[in-house]
């Protein structure tokens, strides 16, 4: 796993490419390894392992974190499809408060993105029946969940495909106004 470049500028995100094997059968490949993991100095002590299947392509999936004290890291992974995904910081004293991280996963891409505390993560389905696996440092607390609306204008995210599904509950989610003062980490 390596570091991408263009993700140093937000304090925590991690690009990691996934190291594979393949051969005519097809492929087999390693999506974490806690060796390649301490070797680059990442700590994720897993507390859940989450899986979504999304069929429609520009479907959204977003804006969600949970607060402290189970705020949480996330590792992201696409394993059939792709997405273009969103870490979206909404750390109150980041240099990058506001500001968001994209990439394109993908399943033949082999690649994951780690997402720290503080960031909203979400995603917009770029190919159809599009599956992710998501791994969590904590445990999931209804009580401490947070969300945020993904077409929210003060967050300037540039999805690239016309809006498609979005969650009821996503879609509700209250726009933050000029007021928002960031979450305490």
């Amino acid at each position: 796993m390596s570091l991408d470049e263009s993700a140093r500028i937000f304090d925590g995100i991690r690009v990691l490419d996934i190291p594979y094997f393949s051969d005519q059968r097809g492929i087999f490949s390693k999506i974490m390894s806690f060796e390649a993991m301490k070797v680059q100095n990442i700590d994720l002590q897993i507390m859940q392992i989450n899986h979504s299947f999304t069929s429609e392509i520009g479907s959204i999936r977003g804006m969600h974190l949970q607060k402290s004290p189970y705020a949480e890291k996330k590792l992201i992974t696409c394993i059939r499809g792709a997405v273009f995904d969103v870490a979206l910081d909404l750390r109150k004293d980041s240099k990058t408060f506001l500001n968001y991280f994209s990439i394109e996963l993908n399943a033949r891409s082999k690649r994951s993105v780690l997402i720290p505390e503080g960031f909203a993560h979400g995603f917009q389905v770029l190919k159809k029946d599009t599956e992710m696996l998501y791994v969590h440092s904590q445990e999931y607390k209804v009580e401490y969940e947070e969300g945020f609306n993904p077409l929210d204008p003060a967050f300037d995210i540039k999805w690239p495909l016309v809006t498609g599904l979005i969650s009821k509950k996503d879609s509700l989610h209250e726009m933050v106004g000029k007021n928002f003062q960031g979450l305490e980490l």
